[in-house]
C-alpha cells in the first residue's frame, strides 16, 4: 500500500473532524503532503516535536541546540501563511512541569524555533503558540490527549473545530480528536 492511499482526506474523516497525521503519512514533514484547500480551512493547528521540529524523545528538547526543524517545516508554514491560514502551536511541554526547564527557557526555545522558520522562509510564522506545561499525573484539560488547548485556540481564532486542521505524528493526536468529536 502506498503513503499517499494512507493519508486521511475530507471525504474518509467525519464533518467535524479532518487530520492529517503524519505518522501515517510519512516520518518527516514535507510541504508537498500539504493539503491546502483555498478558504476551507481557515485555522492550523500544528504539534510540535515531530512535526514542526525531529523529535528527540524523552523528556523532549530540553535547550535549544536540540531543536532541529524536520525537512521543509519553514517552507511548508512559510506557504500556509502566503496562501492566509492562521497557524498556531500546540504542544504538550510536561518537561516545565518535572522542573527540566522553566517557562523562561521553553521562551527560549521557542524563540529559536521562530527564528530557525524564518531564515527557512521569510513568511513562516507562528501566530499563537499553547503549551501544556503540567505533568500527565495532574489530568490537565489542556494536556493532549484532551482537547483544551484546541478548544481554546478555536474560541481565540474564533472558529469552530470543524474549520480547523491539526497536524501530529502519534496515534496521541488519534485519541485527542476523538475527544474533539466528543465536544
Amino acid at each position: 500500500e502506498n503513503r499517499s492511499s494512507k493519508m486521511l482526506s475530507s471525504s474518509t474523516v467525519s464533518p467535524k473532524i479532518l487530520l492529517l497525521s503524519w505518522v501515517l503519512v510519512s516520518s518527516s514533514w514535507r510541504s508537498q503532503n500539504m493539503m491546502l484547500v483555498s478558504g476551507m480551512l481557515p485555522l492550523i493547528l500544528l504539534d510540535r516535536d515531530g512535526v514542526i521540529n525531529q523529535d528527540v524523545g524523552p523528556p523532549g528538547v530540553i535547550d535549544k541546540s536540540q531543536f532541529v526543524l524536520t525537512p521543509d517545516a519553514g517552507n511548508a508554514i512559510g506557504r500556509l501563511k502566503r496562501h492566509g491560514y492562521s497557524v498556531v502551536l500546540i504542544t504538550n511541554q510536561s518537561c516545565v512541569g518535572k522542573g527540566l526547564i522553566d517557562e523562561y527557557q521553553l521562551d527560549d526555545i521557542h524563540h529559536h524555533m521562530a527564528t530557525l522558520l524564518k531564515e527557512e522562509d521569510d513568511d513562516a510564522s507562528i501566530d499563537k503558540i499553547y503549551a501544556c506545561m503540567t505533568t500527565k499525573e495532574e489530568n490537565d484539560p489542556n494536556m493532549k490527549p484532551n482537547p483544551g488547548m484546541i478548544l481554546q485556540a478555536c474560541r481565540d481564532f474564533n472558529v469552530s473545530p470543524e474549520d480547523c486542521l491539526f497536524v501530529g505524528d502519534t496515534f496521541l493526536i488519534y485519541k485527542l480528536l476523538r475527544r474533539l468529536a466528543c465536544h
